[in-house]
């Protein structure tokens, strides 16, 4: 079992030039842990949003500036660097602009619109065949590292305010996420030159009961979902 850090800028928590020195130190901290993810032997380490980090230290060539110079400190403490991914928009600016921000890697969040209908409720193959064949294509060729994502199910109506029209999915299970496993695992065997050659990909499933991505065991659901999973990784 290894971790890495996917760093949350966003509104309320935004990284900034004035706090940069100090949450650096933590992530260098931690990526002397040996159970700390590597690519390529590097630690790698995911922000949310590189459009907002852009904003915040003026330009994307000065964005690239510190990031690099961020890459020189960890190699100075005897690691051969770090992989930065970022989580862009799925637009060829949001891609490219990434790129020449510095990332050498890039990611998601959740695409969890990508397989949306007209209708209220959608079935959840929807999204897993958009993901692979719209949104992770947009990213091959882009100069970087790709790591797709695979949004395990989205449906916000156990908070939301106007339940009656928030979109979501339907078919949540054992098998859809098996089938999104099977999805990611293909797409990264069949994309060698974007992928890492760990084969990494991410699920979005952090116990989002209120987004209705989850893993975890469930009164309804009990471990079936992680008996998915492993199916899937099969």
């Amino acid at each position: 079992m290894k971790f890495c850090f996917l760093v949350a800028n966003h509104d309320g928590y935004r990284i900034t030039p004035q706090n940069w020195p100090t949450l650096k130190e933590h992530w260098k901290n931690a990526f002397k842990d040996s159970t700390y993810l590597r690519v390529d032997g590097k630690p790698l380490i995911i922000f949310f949003d590189p459009s907002n980090l852009v904003v915040n230290f003026g330009s994307a060539p000065a964005l690239k500036t510190v990031l690099d110079n961020f890459r020189d400190e960890v190699k100075a403490m005897g690691l051969p660097g770090a992989v930065i991914a970022g989580c862009p928009s799925t637009s060829a600016n949001g891609i490219s602009g990434a790129v020449a921000a510095g990332f050498d890697a890039l990611s998601g969040y959740n695409y969890h619109s990508s397989g949306f209908s007209s209708e209220i409720s959608t079935p959840i193959a929807n999204m897993i065949n958009a993901e692979s064949s719209v949104i992770w294509p947009r990213f091959i060729n882009s100069g970087a590292y790709y790591i797709p994502v695979a949004t395990l199910n989205w449906d916000v109506r156990p908070w939301s305010t106007t339940p009656l029209t928030e979109k979501y999915y339907t078919g949540f299970s054992k098998s859809s996420v098996e089938n999104s496993v099977k999805t990611i695992k293909k797409w990264i065997l069949d994309n060698p030159a974007t992928a890492t050659k760990e084969k990494l990909g991410i699920l979005y499933a952090w116990n989002e009961y209120g987004e209705g991505g989850w893993l975890t065991p469930s009164d309804i659901l009990k471990d079936s979902l992680l008996q998915g999973l492993k199916t899937g990784l099969k």
